[in-house]
């Protein structure tokens, strides 16, 4: 890990802030309910846009005969890859899984799997295999009553290394840091990721250096059966170390991107997700970062629409 990179993570850890890869439970609730105590076991409450936050699912998630609230979907994504020899398309079918438990802990995972017939890309035209990754988040602080709730999440976990040939084979860590705030209907959010990038057993794969994510987003609730989500992020991703030999990263690129989404509610358990990720600052050079495969930064390579189903037990 770079020297700026430890500086930044200490920096917004001490200060209580930093993003997450969504937005919090908004829930309709009343002011009345009870305040939250420290020493009462709760579920984290993580802001994440992709958990269904409806009053039935969350109701039954806290009953005591509960292990927690499990949030599962399936979305595909359609994506625009920028190459030397011109633009390509890329399939991506992502299953996402969230378990919040009542103990102040949460599971994060997701698993992809990508398709391309473009060659520049190295595939054959079939389904391929991706990259998994697990988080385990630690609801670290958590104060005010469920209306106008505020907690700190602390995350870490891995991305693990695959072996196809539209996949990276790096074994990546993951750190983070996130906070988020609820407005009764709104929420908004923080926070802070760091992956400690791996070296990749394939010669022909480029090496890169950390890659660091600073985030927000905001949540609205329109009504029982809309939803609305706004998830923004400056990415940087460093240049390779010195030491590395061959294909590598030689100067460190910036990047932003906006990702609204609108979340439709099918019944209390069923929603249906839709959206988009746009670049609002363009990598330089994006072209020489297709050999390092970073299918998972949202944007790095082009546009990408993206619609999908989840459901919550």
């Amino acid at each position: 890990m770079k020297r700026t990179d430890l500086i930044l993570l200490s920096t917004l850890t001490l200060a209580l802030l930093s993003p997450a890869q969504a937005l919090v439970d908004y829930t309709e609730t009343t002011p009345s309910q009870p305040r939250v105590k420290r020493n009462s076991p709760a579920p984290a409450r993580r802001i994440a846009p992709k958990v269904n936050t409806s009053t039935q699912a969350q109701s039954s998630s806290s009953n005591g005969a509960s292990l927690g609230l499990f949030n599962i979907q399936s979305m595909y994504h359609s994506m625009k890859v920028e190459g030397e020899s011109g633009q390509s398309d890329i399939q991506k079918m992502k299953l996402h899984a969230l378990f919040q438990t009542h103990y102040n802990l949460f599971v994060d995972a997701d698993y992809d799997f990508y398709q391309s017939s473009d060659e520049e890309i190295g595939t054959s035209g079939d389904w391929q295999a991706g990259r998994g990754k697990a988080l385990l988040g630690f609801n670290w602080l958590q104060f005010g009553s469920v209306a106008d709730l505020a907690t700190i999440d602390l995350i870490g976990g891995i991305r693990s290394s695959s072996s196809s040939d539209l996949a990276s084979s790096r074994l990546d860590k993951i750190v983070g840091v996130e906070t988020t705030k609820r407005f009764y209907q709104f929420a908004v959010g923080f926070g802070y990721e760091l992956w400690l990038t791996g070296t990749p057993d394939s010669e022909e794969e480029m090496k890169i250096g950390n890659v660091s994510l600073l985030k927000a987003s905001l949540g609205w609730v329109v009504s029982r059966d809309i939803r609305f989500s706004l998830e923004g992020a400056t990415v940087s991703i460093s240049k390779a170390s010195d030491s590395d030999e061959g294909l590598k990263l030689d100067e460190d690129i910036k990047y932003s991107y906006v990702s609204p989404m609108l979340s439709l509610g099918l019944s209390p358990f069923v929603n249906v997700n839709m959206g988009a990720t746009f670049r609002t600052r363009r990598a330089k050079d994006v072209q020489r970062l297709v050999p390092a495969k970073l299918w998972e930064l949202p944007g790095l390579y082009g546009n990408t629409l993206f619609a999908g189903i989840e459901f919550s037990i």
